[in-house]
């Protein structure tokens, strides 16, 4: 008779506490989320972005068995995520139930700011709906209140994601709107 020694894969916690719901899922075609081919638990399922469903409750063994279960209700600890989890992921978690908590037990719930720069010139201005939840449609301020650079002889022509916007291919005209996925900040273009 012969025998082999196998150590079972143990749990690591990423439970914040008992309350969560969790489905099977077949993690085969998951193996760019694997090392050694195993992935770890804590990983976001099916990818670290808009995409994902849920976090994965145990590590999986894709040789063994690529089945595993997703938490897809609850409260994971980020610090036990083998990765930290996207904005878009967050987003994404939250929409189906579950909340990824930092180590004070708060849930991250990521928001966007938008800044805009005077570039040069003078006068602020504000965003009074800033910070946005991811995905949020944002639509771009008017330059009022700000004053062109001293003895430039130019005036305000729209915003841009660059200081030094020479063009005009990443502007933005007062009243456009964009959908913001990551911190923003706009500087004023000044123009002839």
């Amino acid at each position: 008779m012969k025998f082999s020694k196998k150590s079972a894969i143990s749990g690591k916690m990423i439970l914040w506490n008992d309350h969560y719901a969790a489905i099977p899922y077949d993690c085969t075609g998951l193996e760019s989320l694997a090392a050694d081919h195993v992935i770890p638990a804590g990983t976001i399922i099916p990818s670290n972005d808009a995409q994902a469903i849920g976090v994965l409750l145990t590590d999986v063994d894709l040789t063994e068995n690529p089945n595993g279960t997703v938490v897809v209700h609850g409260f994971v600890k980020q610090s036990k995520l083998p990765v930290a989890p996207t904005a878009a992921a967050v987003t994404a978690l939250l929409s189906h139930g579950v909340s990824v908590m930092d180590a004070d037990g708060k849930p991250q719930l990521q928001k966007y700011t938008v800044t805009y720069d005077a570039n040069g010139g003078t006068g602020t201005v504000t965003d009074s709906r800033s910070p946005y939840s991811y995905g949020s449609t944002v639509t771009v301020s008017a330059g009022t209140g700000l004053t062109a650079p001293a003895d430039s002889g130019t005036s305000f022509k729209g915003w841009a994601l660059s200081a030094d916007a020479a063009e005009k291919n990443d502007a933005y005209d007062p009243s456009d709107t964009f959908t913001i996925t990551d911190h923003v900040v706009l500087y004023a273009v000044w123009g002839k």
